[in-house]
């Protein structure tokens, strides 16, 4: 209409429409709307991409065409997850927690642990430094492990080196930067005269 809107149908059913500040675009009563959008005339499966709002659930994708046939590339669920894929394959989740990857999470910068936030690893879940995997600090389930398998040592570099008990409330071992190594029984300190020393 005149000064209005423009109204376009397909089998007499309304599946366009514009207003004010865009357009909407209408599935039919049941299916999906959809928007598909063609570069280059189409004429190649990387050009077609498709957006779709379902009508079964509350749920928008993006889907492409790369490979001839559509496999997604982004997932929205109403008051849900916002989920990415590569290669049609779920990567990253949103929940109501935060997120979940799936597989590696890489970086070439830096990963950032806000105040009092922490970085959690289940049983048998490792922390894996060096490029051959060199040094682990895991737990097994019944204990846990540091284990430096690469080359070279392991060097723990301190001006005051503590071992303590469980409860963190006690000394076992003090060693001072120029100083005393300390031995320790019920946390008081032993000297020399009264450890014991076995040769294997």
């Amino acid at each position: 209409s005149l000064n209005g809107a423009v109204q376009l149908y397909h089998n007499n059913i309304k599946t366009f429409e514009t207003e004010d500040n865009g357009a909407y675009i209408y599935g039919p009563e049941g299916g999906i709307a959809q928007l598909m959008l063609y570069a280059d005339e189409g004429d190649d499966n990387p050009d077609k991409w498709r957006m779709a709002a379902s009508a079964s659930a509350s749920q928008f994708n993006l889907y492409n065409f790369n490979d001839g046939a559509w496999e997604t590339s982004i997932q929205c669920e109403g008051s849900g997850a916002v989920k990415l894929y590569h290669n049609n394959s779920m990567r990253l989740a949103t929940t109501a927690g935060g997120c979940h990857i799936y597989n590696t999470l890489s970086t070439s910068g830096t990963i950032s642990i806000g105040n009092a936030a922490d970085l959690t690893f289940e049983d048998n879940g490792k922390a894996i430094f060096g490029t051959g995997g060199d040094l682990e600090i895991y737990h097994s389930g019944d204990d846990s492990l540091i284990k430096d398998t690469g080359v070279g040592g392991l060097y723990l570099c301190t001006q005051q080196f503590l071992v303590r008990n469980a409860a963190a409330n006690e000394i076992m071992i003090q060693g001072l930067e120029n100083g005393a190594v300390s031995l320790y029984y019920d946390n008081a300190t032993n000297d020399l005269q009264k450890l014991v020393f076995y040769t294997f």
